[in-house]
């Protein structure tokens, strides 16, 4: 693009600000206006005050985009530490489940492992209750 400017007039670069200033300014304002004004003269003030303007529009509109571009890092830097806090969030809580089943399978383990210890318990509540019908029949007998 900077080449096929410089066929058209003087291009300089200042940092990442680029200016144009055609050689033929006043011509082709000239050809841009209307024919009603061609006999009209124009004021050299005017288009220096306006080549003023334009540069003040294009340095407001270059930092413009500059503040803009810092936002967008800033929120998309944002954007990045939510994600990982949540990447972060979701490890930590698959982690927590898998400790969890792991302990649930545990336990189940040692209450079978009750359970087949509290066998003899039922064998001796039925004897103890034998014993106790027996007592109860002997006694009776006594009366």
């Amino acid at each position: 693009i900077s080449s096929a400017l410089e066929l058209e007039g003087t291009v300089t670069h200042e940092g990442e600000l680029t200016h144009f200033v055609a050689d033929d300014l006043l011509q082709k304002i000239k050809l841009s206006s209307s024919r009603n004004l061609d006999g009209f003269p124009v004021d050299p003030a005017v288009l220096a005050d306006l080549e003023a303007q334009a540069r003040d529009l294009a340095s407001n509109v270059d930092r413009m985009m500059k503040s803009l571009n810092t936002t967008i890092q800033n929120m998309t830097a944002l954007s990045v530490g939510y994600i990982q806090t949540y990447r972060d969030s979701v490890d930590s809580l698959g982690e927590s489940v898998d400790l969890s089943i792991k302990a649930m399978y545990t336990l189940m383990a040692r209450t079978e492992e009750l359970d087949k210890g509290m066998q003899p318990v039922h064998s001796l509540a039925k004897q103890i209750k034998d014993v106790k019908r027996l007592l109860d029949h002997l006694e009776n007998l006594c009366k």
